[in-house]
């Protein structure tokens, strides 16, 4: 129970308790290993490792940021919906030898009011080329891989956009890496990263979204 209500503490303290509770993000126990994510606002949950942290706020260089909204107390600190966050030390095995630094799983709302929209607002934030549509819980979404870097950070993402009820749903699977000491690390095969990759897509797989987020059927008409 400690931990749990620390949890919520520092939901509110992230100024995830909204004035109803209908509309506030919540963080609970599903199981004894494993925390459920729950946005009753925008019909999104999902399950991740209990020992993966909970936050609002992206945890590494500002790469992240073109895929977050300004906090509206401050308009500069940068959150999203829900981010899951997994340092190095979940992976003993990459720890002490690559350039590996975490990961992060990212749901986010942006605006977009159409499927262009949409489209356009991730053009304009991140540079991608190859899209295709891949489900989530049986909703198509489009996806892309794509990455960026700055001042020896790296970040290498899949991102999932689907256009709906006059927003734009995304989820961005991000692994860092940072540029390692000479002659102490060596750059992060994909081999290598692979555990971190399954991990995040077992996440993705755990997402449930409300019927309103699902296509509905054209009326009939007589």
């Amino acid at each position: 129970m400690n931990h749990l209500a620390g949890i919520r503490s520092a939901a509110c303290a992230l100024a995830l308790c909204a004035a109803s509770p209908l509309e506030a993000q919540t963080v609970t126990l599903a199981s004894p290993g494993t925390m459920q994510f729950s946005d009753p606002q925008y019909g999104v949950t999902f399950r991740y490792p209990a020992f993966w942290k909970f936050t609002t706020v992206p945890q590494f260089y500002s790469i992240d940021a073109p895929l977050t909204q300004p906090t509206p107390q401050s308009g500069e600190r940068f959150s999203a919906r829900a981010i899951v966050v997994a340092s190095r030390e979940v992976w003993p095995e990459l720890k002490g030898r690559t350039d590996f630094s975490g990961a992060e799983f990212i749901f986010n709302i942006l605006p977009g009011a159409t499927p262009a929209a949409c489209l356009e607002r991730m053009h304009a934030a991140v540079s991608f080329d190859q899209v295709d549509t891949r489900p989530i819980d049986g909703v198509p979404f489009s996806h892309t891989e794509t990455g960026s870097a700055g001042l020896c950070h790296q970040v290498s993402e899949s991102l999932y956009f689907h256009q709906a009820q006059g927003s734009c749903y995304l989820f961005d699977l991000a692994i860092h890496t940072v540029c390692p000491p000479e002659d102490e690390k060596h750059f992060s095969t994909p081999a290598d990263l692979h555990p971190v990759q399954n991990q995040l897509q077992a996440i993705l797989a755990t997402v449930r979204l409300s019927p309103p987020l699902h296509p509905v059927p054209p009326q009939q008409h007589p």
